[in-house]
C-alpha cells in the first residue's frame, strides 16, 4: 500500500503558496491538506489536520515561523517542519530552533524537489542533498 503524505504550506505571500502547491502537485505520493498565511492560522491547522509535513515561511504577518514552530514542537514533537526564507542568514536560527530543514527561497522549485524527493528520511535526519547553488531555478 502506498503512503500519501498531507502537507501543510504556510507562507503570507500566495504566490510563493501557490508554487509550493504546484511543486507538490508534481509528487503522487504527496497531497495538500492546507494552507495558512500566519503563524495562528498555522498551529490551529496543524492540530486540526494532522499534516505529515509542515512548510513554512520565517517571516509571517503577526506571529512568525518560529513562535509556530515551538507551538507545534510543543503539541506534536515529532512533526517535520521546514522553515523557508529568501534571507538565508535565517537558516542558522531556523536549525537551532528546532526546524528539520531550512530552504532557501532562492531556487525553491529545486530546493524544494530535492526536500519532496527524500521526505522523509531525508527531513528526519536532516541529510537533505545540499545545493551548492543557491541562485539555481530562481525564476
Amino acid at each position: 500500500m502506498n503512503h500519501t503524505f498531507g502537507v501543510l504550506i504556510v507562507d503570507d505571500d500566495w504566490l510563493i503558496r501557490k508554487m509550493v502547491t504546484v511543486c507538490l502537485t508534481q509528487w503522487p505520493q504527496y497531497r495538500l491538506l492546507g494552507e495558512a498565511e500566519d503563524g495562528a492560522t498555522a498551529v490551529a491547522l496543524a492540530a486540526t489536520l494532522q499534516p505529515d509535513l509542515v512548510l513554512m515561511d520565517v517571516q509571517l504577518s503577526g506571529l512568525d515561523g518560529f513562535w509556530a514552530l515551538a507551538q507545534m514542537r510543543q503539541a506534536r514533537p515529532g512533526l517535520p517542519v521546514v522553515l523557508m526564507s529568501a534571507a538565508a542568514q535565517y537558516g542558522p536560527a531556523a536549525l537551532a530552533a528546532g526546524a528539520n530543514q531550512f530552504l532557501s527561497k532562492r531556487g525553491l522549485s529545486t530546493e524544494l524537489n530535492r526536500l519532496l524527493a527524500s521526505f522523509p528520511a531525508g527531513v528526519l535526519n536532516n541529510q537533505l542533498p545540499h545545493n551548492p547553488n543557491p541562485n539555481e531555478g530562481v525564476q
